[in-house]
C-alpha cells in the first residue's frame, strides 16, 4: 500500500500505470490542513477500465492512453493550446476515443510513441477544434470529415484532414492563437510529450535511463536549454511569405512593365504587398468583396514615392491589407502564429 501527499495533478496521472494491484491513495490537501481527502487511484484505474466510453479501446490500454491525453494536452513539461483547455481535450476524446485511439477504423493509438501514435494524437487535436467550430464543416463528426479526405496514406489524409480544419477555423478567428498548430509544430510537440512519458512509465525501476533532450523537441545552445517550437524549414516559409505578403514596389506610371519595378526586375509578379498603380505584372487583381467579414491585417510597409525608383531606403507607415482574394498565397494569419503551441 501506498499514500502519496502531493495535489499536483501530474502525481495521480503518473500513477495511473503504476498501481499494479496495490492500493494506493493521493492525498489532495497537504498535511495540517484542516480537511483530509484522499484519491483512491486504485478505484480511479478500476473504473477506467470499466468505462462504456472507451468500450473501444483496449481495457488493459486505457490507464495509459488517457495519461498520454493528459501529458499531450499540456502539463508541467509539456505546452498547453491557447483557447483549448482540458476539459475540451477531454470531452471530445470521450465522445470519439474510437476514432482518435482505438486503432480500429484508423492506425496509431495514443500510447504508443511511434509515426502511428503521432496520427492518434493528431487526430486529438483535430477533433478538438474540429469540435469548437463544427457548424463550419459539413459533415457528421471528425471522423466523417476525415473519410471526405483523399491521401496515397494514411499519413497524407490525415494531413489533409488537418489542414481542412486549420483552413476552416482560420476563417472563424481573429486572434492568431487561436489558429490550429501546424503539423510541423504539433511533431515537435509529440515528441516532447514522447519524452515525458518515457520517464513516466520508468517510475517504477530501480534505474531510469534518461533520454536525451536534444532531437526530442528541445536544443540545447550555450548551455542553455530551449522549447524548438518549429522546424527551420517552415520558419523560413513564414518568413518569405510574410515578405511577400508586406513588402513590394510602389510604382505609378510604369505600370510595373519596365526593370525599374524591383518585383519585375527580380523575376516575381507583383503581390499583396505592393502599391503599384494600373500593374500589368499581376497574375490577377486583389480584391475586397462588398460586405466581407474576413479579417483584415495591419501591417508596416513602404509609403509610396513620387518617382518610378523604387529603392528600399524609404519613409515605413501602416496600411491595411485584405487577405480575403489572395490567389496562389496562404494568409500570412495563419502562418505567422498557428505554427506556435501557446
Amino acid at each position: 500500500h501506498a499514500v502519496q501527499h502531493n495535489p499536483d495533478t501530474d502525481t495521480y496521472h503518473v500513477g495511473l500505470t503504476l498501481t499494479m494491484g496495490r492500493q494506493v491513495l493521493v492525498q489532495l490537501d497537504m498535511p495540517g490542513s484542516t480537511t483530509q481527502r484522499y484519491l483512491n487511484l486504485s478505484k480511479l484505474v478500476g473504473s477506467i477500465r470499466d468505462d462504456p466510453d472507451l468500450a473501444k479501446i483496449n481495457a488493459d490500454q486505457r490507464s495509459s492512453v488517457l495519461q498520454s491525453l493528459f501529458v499531450a494536452t499540456g502539463s508541467d513539461y509539456t505546452s498547453f493550446f491557447s483557447g483549448v483547455g482540458k476539459a475540451t481535450f477531454y470531452r471530445v476524446f470521450y465522445q470519439h476515443s474510437a476514432f482518435i485511439s482505438s486503432g480500429i477504423d484508423v492506425p496509431g493509438q495514443l500510447d504508443t510513441f511511434n509515426d502511428a501514435g503521432f496520427l492518434a494524437f493528431l487526430r486529438q487535436v483535430g477533433s478538438a477544434y474540429y469540435s469548437r467550430h463544427s457548424a463550419a464543416f459539413d459533415a457528421n463528426g471528425p471522423l466523417s470529415l476525415y473519410k471526405q479526405q483523399s491521401g496515397s496514406t494514411a499519413f497524407h489524409q490525415h494531413e489533409n484532414w488537418l489542414n481542412t480544419i486549420r483552413a476552416e477555423v482560420w476563417q472563424r478567428t481573429f486572434v492568431e492563437d487561436d489558429c490550429v498548430p501546424s503539423r510541423s509544430t504539433l511533431r515537435l510537440h509529440w515528441k516532447r510529450v514522447c519524452w515525458v512519458l518515457s520517464m513516466w512509465r520508468q517510475a517504477p525501476n530501480s534505474s531510469i535511463a534518461y533520454l536525451p533532450l536534444d532531437g526530442n523537441g528541445w536544443i540545447t545552445t550555450d548551455s542553455r536549454l530551449q522549447i524548438v517550437w518549429d522546424t527551420e524549414e517552415h520558419t523560413r516559409s513564414v518568413r518569405q511569405r510574410v515578405i511577400a505578403l508586406t513588402r513590394g514596389c510602389a510604382c505609378k506610371k510604369s505600370k510595373c512593365a519596365t526593370q525599374q519595378c524591383k518585383c519585375k526586375k527580380a523575376g516575381k509578379l507583383c503581390g499583396p504587398g505592393c502599391r503599384c498603380l494600373h500593374c500589368s505584372n499581376a497574375s490577377s487583381v486583389v480584391t475586397q468583396p462588398s460586405g466581407s467579414s474576413a479579417p483584415a491585417i495591419a501591417i508596416e510597409s513602404e509609403s509610396e514615392q513620387d518617382s518610378e525608383s523604387d529603392s528600399d531606403d524609404v519613409e515605413e507607415r501602416g496600411v491595411t491589407h485584405s487577405l480575403t482574394e489572395n490567389p496562389g498565397v496562404e494568409s500570412v494569419h495563419v502562418f505567422l502564429v498557428s505554427s506556435i503551441v501557446k
